[in-house]
């Protein structure tokens, strides 16, 4: 189905911030990437990029020492980098030294350059770049647990320094806690407290001032709530 516009990903630089996503997602005749950026949060201004093929769309955005850094896969399993300076007029290149048809799951902004957190053929690994295009895997994740895999999930810088993950294990509701010091070395450290069940779904964790933030659906004994 056609979905009129979406927004995927938001960064932020000084007093600039710059927003992602697709127009026309699912229609192979007017798909496109969107870039938005404002400076007031009243007024943006929408940059079209062209490349996109009915099913594109871009997923991130992170500002880091090269800009403004955004990826897609698309249909064609091709990993696309787009650049900006200030978050209006954009480059597309594509990306050098990622494996080929390997999902990625974040982009971050580390210390002299970006991060990407994505998968092997069975495992987590990441890889690292100081402009945004040329990147090198930094680190390969444990082995699999029988049949399946560590995922580190979304990266969030933590209150304590450094960054943690909320991982899972597969597609199972196994929760265990990644934590780095660089967001490219990861240190398995434990198991999260949130709810252990097939029928409960975590949408969205967020870091914060003295911990974490974390939405989604729990299914009890009583009933779901919100």
């Amino acid at each position: 189905s056609r979905i009129a516009a979406q927004i995927s990903g938001v960064a932020y630089s000084g007093t600039t911030a710059v927003a992602v996503g697709c127009r026309d997602y699912g229609d192979p005749e007017k798909n496109a990437f969107l870039s938005l950026s404002t400076t007031d949060f009243k007024t943006w201004q929408t940059s079209v990029l062209p490349g996109a093929a009915g099913g594109d769309c871009l997923y991130r955005v992170v500002k880091g020492a090269a800009g403004f850094v955004a990826w897609t896969v698309t249909g064609r399993a091709e990993t696309l980098i787009w650049r900006s300076t200030d978050g209006r007029t954009w480059t597309q290149s594509p990306a050098s030294g990622l494996p080929a048809r390997s999902p990625i799951g974040d982009l971050i902004s580390v210390g002299d350059g970006y991060a990407i957190e994505g998968f092997l053929s069975d495992r987590a690994a990441t890889w690292f770049s100081s402009d945004g295009i040329t990147w090198t895997q930094a680190w390969a994740g444990p082995d699999p647990v029988g049949h399946l895999y560590y995922q580190l999930g979304r990266v969030l810088a933590s209150p304590e320094g450094g960054y943690v993950a909320f991982g899972s294990v597969d597609n199972t509701n196994r929760r265990p806690i990644w934590t780095s010091p660089d967001g490219l070395q990861w240190t398995l450290t434990g198991r999260s407290w949130l709810i252990d069940n097939d029928l409960s779904v975590i949408s969205s964790i967020a870091s914060r001032p003295g911990g974490y933030v974390a939405t989604g659906f729990i299914v009890t004994s009583g009933g779901s709530s919100s």
